[in-house]
């Protein structure tokens, strides 16, 4: 029983005695990463928008437009949120599973 108590005393002062930093904490605030635009087609565009933090997950991007000359902004979709999402499809061969495995960066995506 001494033994326990002497472990746990022990453990109590080692976590007493590391710095704060030290312990993960949640990083909510939303850093702005890369800013990507994919290519143009004839009817829409693409964005991807990399970003750190957010563990939260409550960042959200809202997207407004308008043709060159325009005074009116038309309301778009808001980008997609997307954090660690795993997609896998495709049909096996050569013994694997699926065809591919991709797994979302932390970033937001969408187009119009």
């Amino acid at each position: 029983m001494r033994r326990h108590l002497a472990a746990l005393a022990l453990l109590l002062l080692a976590a007493a005695l590391l710095p704060a930093r030290a312990i993960a904490r949640p990083q909510n605030a939303t850093t702005a990463g890369e800013f990507v635009i994919e290519p143009p087609t004839l009817v829409s565009l693409g964005f991807e928008w990399r970003i750190s933090g957010d563990d939260n997950r409550n960042a959200r991007v809202d997207v407004a437009f308008r043709k060159r000359g325009d005074q009116q902004w038309r309301k778009g979709l808001a980008l997609l949120r997307l954090q660690h999402e795993s997609v896998t499809g495709g049909t096996p061969r050569e013994g694997a599973n699926h065809y591919y495995n991709y797994i979302a960066p932390n970033m937001f995506s969408g187009s119009r």
